[in-house]
């Protein structure tokens, strides 16, 4: 090991412990959240973060990811809401996790480089879900649609069930829910519930195009 990556590996892990003691004391010596030295992170207070188990790096974020593509800043503004973790977690290089609601990982999550997820009031991701690179996920629209002078729904939550795999490029929009075993196509813009099972959902917008399939890493 070079150098460089050693002291890349000791400022991170600083970088961790600082912050796994502030949420949760003297069992954050356990260094259950590894966290990059160059991620950018905010409000973490106690409370804020809930894990399922605290074995040492159960979760990690800002950590590598697909080398061919170019890493942003990683960067976590917790504001005022919660993140539960009921397992492990994977964030690669680039994330953004910005929530002010109730964020929720299932065990087995792992997402590739420069996703986002901007929750206001609940995001919940299933078992064994993999994500893509730059991917979006949020349930909100951000600002208030009026239509003949009346608000519509700018904030309805997002659902992925187990084991979805949302492939790189994908929009999930406010209102999404995946069934389980479900594939997401590259490039998709998805802003629907989908009740079957088994399928790949893919386009712009999205939409069922084929039926019961599998799918593995």
């Amino acid at each position: 090991m070079n150098m460089g990556r050693r002291i890349e590996q000791l400022l991170s892990v600083i970088h961790s412990l600082y912050y796994n003691i502030r949420l949760f004391g003297w069992e954050g010596l356990r260094c259950p959240i590894l966290i990059h030295y160059k991620t950018s992170v905010k409000g973490f207070r106690r409370g804020r973060i809930i894990l399922n188990r605290k074995s040492f790096g159960i979760v990690t974020v800002g950590f590598k990811g697909t080398s061919s593509v170019q890493g942003k800043k990683s960067i976590i503004d917790l504001v005022k809401g919660t993140l539960l973790f009921e397992g492990s977690a994977w964030f690669s290089e680039g994330v953004i996790i910005k929530n002010k609601g109730k964020l929720i990982f299932g065990d087995g999550f792992s997402s590739n480089k420069n996703c986002t997820f901007s929750c206001t009031r609940q995001i919940s991701f299933g078992r064994d879900c993999l994500l893509g690179w730059n991917i979006h996920v949020r349930d909100s629209d951000g600002h208030t649609i009026f239509s003949n002078g009346k608000a519509k729904p700018s904030v309805t939550p997002v659902e992925i069930g187990n084991h979805v795999w949302i492939a790189s490029e994908s929009h999930i929009l406010k209102g999404t829910a995946i069934p389980d075993d479900c594939v997401v196509g590259y490039g998709s813009l998805v802003n629907s519930r989908y009740d079957q099972p088994n399928t790949i959902i893919a386009g712009h917008p999205a939409k069922v195009v084929a039926s019961h399939i599998q799918w593995e890493i």
